[in-house]
C-alpha cells in the first residue's frame, strides 16, 4: 500500500497539524467546530420525503397495508355470495353468437326482466 517514507511523512504532517491546532484560541476552535458540524449536516444525504402518516408511519407503506386490508375484507365478504359464474356471459360469447342485432341491443333489458320477474 503505502511506502514507509509516505507513512512517515503523513505522520509528521498529522503531528504538526495537531500541534498547530492545540495553539489556537478557544473562540476559534468553537467557531471551527460549529462550521464543521454545519458542513457535515449540509452534506448528509437527505431522506426522501414520503410524508408522515398515522403514528409516524410513512404514507406509502401505510397506504399499501390499508389497501391490502380492504381487499382482504372485501374478499371475505363476497365468499358467501350466491353469484353463479356459469350464468355470467362474457363479451366474447356475445360477439361470437349468431344472434341478431336487435336481440343483442335489448340484452340488458332481457337480463333485467329476468332478474326482476325471473
Amino acid at each position: 500500500m503505502y511506502k514507509e517514507a509516505e507513512v512517515e511523512l503523513l505522520n509528521k504532517v498529522r503531528q504538526g497539524l495537531t500541534e498547530q491546532c492545540d495553539e489556537l484560541p478557544d473562540v476559534t476552535l468553537r467557531k471551527l467546530d460549529v462550521m464543521r458540524s454545519n458542513a457535515l449536516n449540509a452534506s448528509a444525504p437527505k431522506q426522501r420525503f414520503l410524508g408522515q402518516g398515522l403514528l409516524g408511519i410513512p404514507f406509502v407503506p401505510l397506504s399499501a397495508a390499508l389497501s391490502a386490508g380492504v381487499l382482504g375484507v372485501a374478499l371475505l365478504m363476497t365468499q358467501g355470495s350466491d353469484i353463479d359464474i356459469e350464468k355470467m356471459v362474457s363479451d366474447e360469447d356475445v360477439l361470437m353468437s349468431n344472434e341478431d342485432m336487435e336481440f343483442l341491443e335489448n340484452l340488458e333489458l332481457y337480463e333485467w326482466l329476468d332478474a326482476e320477474y325471473g
